[in-house]
């Protein structure tokens, strides 16, 4: 059974702002973080005596400064945040290796049989906390079977951190609100006029009564629309955004439940060293892409050589010429820097994922590498 941690940092752009540059950020005085944008200028960050004073992310700072006179604010830093937030990230590989950035103040990784490294999924959880609080990093943390129910228990599970034991994901959400399902406000304001306001409440209710109840709720087409069987044009298009609210409500629900799949894309290792070429006229061969990426092994082992380096993981980006891409890769027991085993070890992959069509560029990485 899977098993994941969700990682929520509440004031990561403020604290991460406080450890580049101290003199900035006081702890003592409501401060937050603003960008402009085209509702004027809002607030992206909030410190806990901001906080503590009412405002909130997404605010308008001059409603802020109505409110709390005193506030102080900085221009938010936002790709500084981003970077730091990826670095962050790749530094967790401490956790496991698939790992990723959710949102903007988000980290989650999947910790599927890692937790007995640490002496069990408790003690792995207060590693965390011990260590981002001694990075001076505030976390909330979830760990449960499904990346959505990690998300919610992080969120919504109050301080530090929360486990949902195996298999007991309908028992631990029942009684949280519908908010930590990562819902729209549309959709949650529908199911809060319905008196639906916890998550246990959606578990028994038919779909179909869902999608029914949103339309008579919100949607609902309107005497003209049932004497003429709802044939008018805006009562369809009201019928169908109920539709389509009340399906991702319940698709939330299966995502956190487990039911349905929620594909979860990790980070990608950064290259130690690499090596790309491209082509005017794209590769139409199997035979012609494997002769062009034995060039690209070649050349990657000399720059190993030349850095003193053996390869233990290679990666190669094959680039097709109508936008999309593909990764192959292989790992070596022990660090190596022969063109023609690391070939060996990236072609027998090549046929699998039928490359040999319109490849326009390729990248051919040393992922990890030993002297």
């Amino acid at each position: 059974m899977k098993r994941f941690v969700s990682w929520w940092l509440p004031y990561w752009p403020i604290e991460r702002m406080r450890r580049a540059h101290p003199q900035c950020i006081r702890e003592d005085h409501p401060q937050v973080l603003v960008v402009s944008g085209g509702r004027g200028i809002e607030i992206t960050a909030v410190n806990r005596r901001a906080e503590a004073d009412g405002l909130w992310v997404g605010q308008a700072l001059a409603d802020a400064r109505a409110m709390v006179p005193s506030l102080q604010s900085l221009p938010a830093q936002q790709p500084e945040d981003a970077d730091a937030l990826e670095r962050l990230a790749f530094w967790c590989g401490r956790y496991g290796p698939q790992r990723n950035v959710h949102g903007e103040t988000g980290i989650w990784i999947d910790v599927t049989g890692v937790a007995h490294l640490f002496g069990g999924e408790a003690q792995l959880m207060r590693d965390i906390v011990r260590r981002f609080e001694g990075f001076g990093v505030t976390v909330q943390a979830g760990l449960a079977d499904t990346f959505a129910a990690a998300f919610a228990l992080a969120r919504f599970g109050g301080r530090h951190f929360r486990i949902s034991e195996a298999g007991s994901l309908r028992k631990t959400l029942a009684s949280y609100p519908v908010d930590a399902l990562r819902l729209d406000g549309q959709a949650l304001l529908l199911l809060k006029r319905l008196g639906l306001r916890c998550v246990g409440q959606l578990y028994d209710l038919p779909r179909a009564s869902l999608e029914r109840r949103f339309n008579d709720t919100n949607f609902g087409r309107g005497k003209k629309g049932r004497r003429n069987g709802g044939k008018n044009a805006g009562g369809g298009r009201k019928a169908a955004k109920g539709e389509e609210l009340a399906a991702a409500v319940l698709l939330r629900l299966d995502q956190a439940l487990g039911v349905a799949a929620e594909p979860m894309a990790p980070l990608a290792e950064p290259p130690v060293l690499s090596v790309r070429q491209s082509w005017t006229d794209p590769l139409i061969s199997a035979e012609g892409l494997v002769a062009e990426v034995q060039v690209l092994a070649m050349r990657l082992t000399q720059q190993l050589e030349a850095h003193g380096l053996g390869c233990r993981s290679a990666r190669l980006w094959l680039y097709r010429a109508e936008g999309t891409a593909v990764a192959v890769g292989g790992g070596t027991r022990r660090a190596c820097r022969d063109g023609g085993h690391l070939m060996r070890l990236i072609s027998e992959k090549l046929a699998s994922v039928g490359a040999g069509l319109w490849v326009a560029g390729a990248e051919l990485s040393a992922v990890r590498v030993e002297r």
